[in-house]
């Protein structure tokens, strides 16, 4: 049932959760004491009103969709307790096998009703083409996908899947950014990696994956079988555990930076018009842990190591070809991704040591900057005040600095501030050169201000629009 548009005032509202919640005196307790805090907030009352229908619906109702068709498999939201002990306990990382997942109807349905591939858009995630086809418009592939869409985005199903796995506040993705159908035909396959685990849009961090398999038949002799690694990285000592892609079954697993999963490429028999077909679901959070957190990362491949039985003196058979030639291509793509990445980062690089060099005096000699100057804009000008910290790399003997006095400045006098001792400067001409003598050891800090008595724009002295004012200009700093 939708709540928005009809909830409109208190009285509404009450009916409503009665009708549905029935005669429970504890619902109704907590709605009536509820409501009183949110009289007059539509947004609040359908919350509260979740809250209570979730708390007092039935296992049955649980499972059912906006439009009255139970979803879910009552074996699966009849055993939830047993799911969550499992999924709690689950090695090498948190997960659970659900054998049956949607209801018998709704899975033949799903299996029905699943998108026949495009061959124009089989292409994986660096834009290149595969053998892989993924539909993401979830609620455009049918009937049955369209309730089934319903279904997942309420509060409901949220709440059951933050109740099975312990993780709170799971969030819908209405987007359905790398899951919805997966259709993985023969020779497809995906390295171990660990999946990019911020949104693209909302930024929100990828918490649970959920595969549902759409397969009528399978033979874990044809590949395809999804493992879970303990650490791909370390071949000998890597620990798997491996899930045939069988109808209905769901392996619901964490996702975080070491929850390592792939599959081995799907071989199937000469003339078997067969491919691995799958339902996924990603659900994220607001939040999560703390030591959960990283930088934000795309997905994360380790490439599997040599296959055992290549070894010298085997014949390669067409098989091991093709292997290996989806292997080097994919290795290659993956090359080809990480140097375009490269680039980028080499381009933002000099973009950040441009902007850094806006606030980096122009400096010679045995000492380096310490962090940006203050009052340093564009083209080394200065407006009334400079703060700039330097470290003494050798023992120092004098400073020297080279102004520069604005065209539309008549003369300035300059207050010159080295290690705690003034001087003073004036700018008569176009260039004037300071110098004074210091006596700073190696490795000792130095603080250099400098003050302007005038400052001037260059539209208040008519010559140009820029309003900021300007002093003087440094064009050099010598430490000696």
């Amino acid at each position: 049932m939708r709540w928005h548009g009809v909830c409109r005032r208190l009285g509404l509202i009450k009916c409503a959760v009665k009708a549905i919640v029935g005669p429970s005196s504890a619902a109704q307790s907590d709605w009536t004491s509820a409501s009183l805090k949110v009289e007059g907030r539509v947004a609040d009352y359908r919350r509260v009103i979740e809250h209570a229908v979730t708390r007092s619906l039935s296992p049955e109702s649980k499972n059912m969709s906006e439009a009255g068709r139970p979803i879910l498999h009552d074996a699966m939201t009849s055993n939830i307790a047993d799911l969550r002990r499992r999924f709690a306990e689950a090695k090498p990382f948190r997960h659970v096998l659900i054998e049956n997942f949607f209801a018998a109807d709704v899975v033949s349905d799903l299996i029905r009703q699943f998108p026949v591939p495009d061959p124009t858009k089989m292409v994986n995630e660096f834009g290149r083409g595969s053998k892989k086809f993924a539909r993401h418009d979830v609620r455009n592939i049918g009937p049955v996908y369209a309730d089934l869409d319903d279904y997942i985005r309420s509060p409901k199903f949220a709440a059951l899947m933050s109740e099975l796995t312990g993780i709170p506040g799971l969030l819908y993705d209405p987007e359905y950014h790398g899951a919805g159908t997966h259709d993985n035909h023969d020779g497809q396959g995906m390295d171990p990696h660990v999946d990019f685990n911020l949104h693209r849009s909302t930024g929100y961090h990828r918490r649970i994956n959920a595969i549902i398999y759409l397969n009528e038949s399978w033979d874990p002799k044809w590949g395809g079988n999804l493992e879970l690694h303990k650490n791909p990285w370390d071949p000998e000592g890597d620990e798997i555990i491996a899930f045939p892609p069988f109808k209905n079954h769901c392996v619901l697993f964490e996702t975080n930076e070491y929850s390592w999963h792939g599959f081995h490429a799907v071989s199937v028999p000469d003339g078997k018009e067969i491919s691995r077909k799958s339902f996924t679901i990603y659900m994220y959070t607001k939040e999560r842990p703390l030591n959960e957190i990283a930088d934000k990362h795309g997905t994360i491949y380790v490439p599997r190591p040599m296959p055992g039985h290549l070894k010298p003196g085997h014949t390669l058979t067409a098989a091991d070809v093709g292997y290996l030639q989806n292997d080097y291509q994919f290795r290659a793509t993956m090359v080809k991704d990480l140097y375009d990445r490269e680039k980028k980062f080499q381009d933002t690089i000099a973009r950040l040591t441009q902007f850094e060099r806006n606030f980096m005096l122009p400096r010679q000699g045995w000492a380096v900057q310490v962090g940006s100057a203050t009052g340093l804009m564009a083209n080394f000008g200065v407006g009334r005040s400079l703060s700039a910290q330097f470290r003494a790399t050798r023992d120092l003997r004098r400073v020297s600095i080279v102004f520069k006095k604005p065209d539309f400045v008549a003369e300035n006098e300059l207050t010159i501030a080295i290690d705690k001792t003034q001087h003073r400067c004036t700018l008569a001409e176009p260039t004037t050169q300071f110098s004074c003598a210091v006596n700073i050891e190696k490795g000792a800090p130095v603080e250099l201000n400098i003050w302007a008595r005038d400052a001037l724009s260059p539209k208040e002295a008519g010559v140009g629009p820029d309003k900021r004012e300007f002093g003087f200009y440094v064009s050099g700093v010598t430490f000696e």
